[in-house]
């Protein structure tokens, strides 16, 4: 698979300033540097650099459709490996970091300012957004309980924890600048169709559009949970559960999580049981 690098603009596919989420035909590829660093590479052809031909999606990928912004949200937050970077790349397709400025900048499809886009994306970049997305959740979930961030929310969603305690009202206006720092980076926006009617603009790629959907999560409409057997961050379809009520993501839910909840605590009882007999 060859990397097709242009940082300087030159050779730009043509693309419309529209809304659009691509992924390739052909499976992605891990890519290890000789210094170490590791790639998530995706399949290009020649022809979209050298601007020759103006479809879209380009040859070899296809459009996704029916694209759910908050089923996506839910599974891209919980990537914490390269086989779950590519695993979800081959579903819903690069970040389209720019290959030109330093992240976030993200290609718009054009080759203005020295924009451009490397189909060999570092993992490393995949990990951070992840994480720094559930970790922008988690921070909502914690405030709205009346808890302050972690250190380590902070410093996943980028910010360094702050050198003395905070009001959660300050706090909260540091996620609020967090999300509005990262649509404002992704140029993300709210506009007017032809027809007049309002349209979200994500720009290209999932990016935008989740980042979007982590602003419609945290101010109402689903609540942030964490479930009670795998321990992971997960958003609620129904409502919030009870203070001190166990709760479930949809795999340990559909799964065996309950019934190994419920065998722990019979267990917690025999044992009990056993203790007051002796």
């Amino acid at each position: 698979m060859d990397i097709f690098y242009n940082a300087e603009g030159n050779f730009i596919p043509p693309f419309s300033m529209t809304s659009a989420v691509f992924a390739p035909d052909d499976g992605v590829e891990f890519f290890r540097e000789h210094d170490g660093r590791e790639r998530i590479v995706f399949p290009a052809r020649l022809e979209w650099f050298l601007g020759t031909g103006r479809r879209t999606p380009w040859p070899g990928w296809h459009r996704v459709e029916n694209f759910n912004p908050m089923r996506c949200l839910q599974e891209f937050i919980l990537i914490e490996s390269p086989e779950q970077a590519m695993h979800f790349a081959n579903r819903y397709g690069p970040l389209w970091a720019c290959a030109g400025h330093k992240w976030p900048c993200r290609w718009r499809g054009d080759d203005f300012g020295g924009h451009g886009w490397a189909n060999a994306e570092r993992l490393e970049l995949w990990l951070f957004s992840a994480c720094q997305m559930s970790a922008t959740l988690e921070a909502a979930r914690r405030l709205r309980e009346g808890e302050h961030v972690s250190r380590e929310g902070w410093e996943a969603m980028g910010w360094g924890p702050p050198g003395e305690p905070l009001a959660l009202a300050e706090e909260g206006s540091r996620v609020a600048t967090v999300v509005a720092f990262m649509l404002e980076s992704l140029h993300c926006h709210f506009g007017l169709t032809r027809q007049l009617e309002p349209e979200l603009h994500a720009g290209l790629g999932f990016l935008g559009s989740l980042w979007q959907q982590t602003v419609a999560v945290i101010g109402g409409g689903h609540s942030i949970a964490i479930c009670s057997d795998c321990g992971r961050l997960y958003i609620r379809a129904n409502r919030a559960a009870k203070r001190g009520q166990r709760n479930y993501c949809g795999e340990c839910a559909a799964g065996s999580g309950r019934q190994r909840l419920w065998r722990r605590s019979e267990q917690r009882r025999e044992k009990a049981k056993e203790g007051k007999g002796t």
